[in-house]
This record gives C-alpha cells, structure tokens and sequence, in this order.
C-alpha cells in the first residue's frame, strides 16, 4: 500500500514539474511564433508532456524498489544532475539519485519525511476527489449531449455546404455553434441570421469550417477529460483560456476582418465550456482582445509561418525530449 500512496505522490510531483518546466519552455519560445493556430498548439504542449511522462517514464531503477532509506543514505550520496545534452541530442535532463544509479524524486522525500500513513492519505484524496472530478465530467458530458440533441430536434435544415449541415433554430440560442466530434453540425439562430450580412454569413462559416478542418471539437473532448486527471496543478485553466483565445484567433484570419470584427459586433457574448461543441462568440474581456487583435495585428507570411513551424517542432522536440526528475 506505502508503494501506491509513494506512486501517486511521486507522480503529482512530477506533473507539476513537467508542466510548470514545459510551460516555462513554451512562453520563452511564443514571441518566435507567430502563426495562431501552432500558438494554440503551443499552450497545449504541457498537458501532453504531463500524459507522455505518465505514460512512457520507466521506473525499473526507481529507488522505493531497492528497498534503501533516501534520509538515511551516506553523506555526499545523494546527487542531482543537470544536463542539457545527452548522447549527442540537445535536450534537458534532470535527475535525482543515488551512488548505486537508483533515481529518487521529490515525492519519495516527502513520504519518508511525513511517513506513509499520511503518503497514502494524500494518495486516497487524490484518487477520490479525480473520481469525484470525473464523475461530474461524465454527467456534464451527458448533460451536453442531451442538450445538444434536443437543440438539433428542434432546428430546421438550411443548407449543406462541403457535406456539412448548416441548420437554424428559434431556440434561446444566442451565437452560432459548432457542435459534434466526428459528425459536425454549424446551426445559427435565425434571429441572427436575419441580421448578418452575406460577408458576415461568409465570415462565420469560414470560421467554423476552419475549426472542422483542425478537428478543434476532438481536441476539446481530450483535454476535457485530461483535465479531469490534473485537476491539482494550479493556474492550468488561465493556459487553456489563453490557448483557447488563440484558437478563436486563428479561425478568424481565416476570411476578412471586417466581416468577422461586424459579426462579432452583432453577436451576443457568451461562452460555452464544452466537450462537444464551439461558440463563434466569446465573453466580453476576449471578445475585446479579438476585436483588437484582428484590428491591429499582421497576418502571417510564408517566411514566417515556415519559421514558426520550425521554431514549433524544435521547441516540441526539446519539451518531449526532456527528462523532469523521474519518479
């Protein structure tokens, strides 16, 4: 049991490292960026360096199962190394271990400082407040869908452009949706319809066509549930607002800013926190950075979105190459 209890702790440990320490990465490496969409990118990469540790760490040297007290090892025994390439690839490393090369982390110490009855406390809370977590998800995600059906039972077929079904409602909706994972639909309220323009009409469609073609509701669905397992890591919703910012930012450069800043204009606020679905509109504070950002700012040109690609895989390659003290 001591060994569960060490596990998660080391493991909610480590999280945090390798996200705060990916997330250090990718704000020194955004003012290279300039494309939106690999920005968006970008913010998520934490979240996936969290789930590739998790998944892919190896613990075969990890020091709980050498049965050693870290505390009570030699002076001068413990040693943490810090490397910035490694057989030849450029990358970060770093490790806490001891002489005999069995690795430690920061959650070990804490067990053998507080004891394993308390290590196994902190290990049961998280467990239950993420089963907790994830049972409101579930019911959320049911709530959503059921929603969903039900605003799609009581809208009417407008047109079908490209295979996608573009519906129109009387409901109490107040923006343009996308809504569906594998199976997309856009409906709009018909009282918006009667007041956007035919560029704006244009705009909005661009927009979310734009969202179907990167598969954004996908992308919604597993950070969703991904955040159900990090939950604990602080300030990780004020990335994904950013990341989310940026998103709505990228499939907006996708037609003229006028139409889009007009359409905007027309539109009520509001946000929709979904798995499975996408608002055109956005809560006012973004709404104004859009707005701003689409008045203001440069599209991106080829030399630079090449350079921004660049710049992305090798700040990618270094987060995924990395190594945050093993657990």
């Amino acid at each position: 049991m001591e060994v569960i209890g060490r596990f998660i702790t080391n493991a909610m440990v480590s999280s945090l490292l390798a996200f705060y320490f990916s997330f250090l990465i990718s704000l020194l490496g955004r003012s290279l960026i300039r494309s939106k969409r690999l920005l968006f990118y970008f913010c998520l990469l934490p979240f996936f360096k969290v789930l590739f540790d998790l998944i892919y760490s190896s613990h075969k040297s990890w020091i709980v199962h050498s049965g050693e007290a870290i505390l009570n090892a030699l002076p001068n025994s413990r040693m943490l190394t810090v490397f910035l390439e490694f057989n030849g690839l450029l990358y970060f490393g770093m490790k806490l271990e001891l002489l005999d090369l069995y690795t430690f982390s920061l959650g070990d110490i804490f067990s053998e400082v507080v004891g394993s009855w308390l290590t196994l406390t902190v290990g049961f809370i998280y467990l239950s407040i993420t089963l907790l977590y994830l049972l409101y998800k579930t019911i959320r995600w049911h709530r959503t869908k059921r929603w969903c059906k039900t605003l799609l039972s009581r809208s009417t077929l407008y047109q079908c452009i490209k295979r996608i079904p573009i519906y129109q409602t009387d409901q109490p909706l107040h923006t343009p949706i996308l809504l569906g994972i594998f199976k997309p639909k856009i409906i709009f309220p018909r009282k918006l319809l009667e007041i956007y323009s035919r560029e704006e009409y244009q705009a909005i469609l661009a927009h979310e066509f734009a969202h179907i073609r990167y598969q954004d509701n996908l992308c919604n669905a597993f950070i969703f549930w991904l955040e159900g397992f990090l939950w604990f890591i602080p300030f990780h919703r004020r990335i994904l607002a950013k990341a989310n910012f940026f998103r709505e930012l990228s499939c907006d450069l996708e037609s003229k800013r006028l139409p889009v800043i007009t359409a905007l204009a027309k539109t009520q606020n509001r946000d929709f926190i979904s798995p499975t679905l996408i608002a055109f509109s956005s809560n006012g504070r973004e709404l104004s950075r859009r707005i701003e950002s689409l008045t203001s700012g440069k599209r991106c040109s080829l030399p630079w979105l090449i350079a921004s690609w660049i710049f992305f895989c090798g700040g990618a390659a270094f987060i995924f190459g990395s190594y945050f003290l093993p657990f």
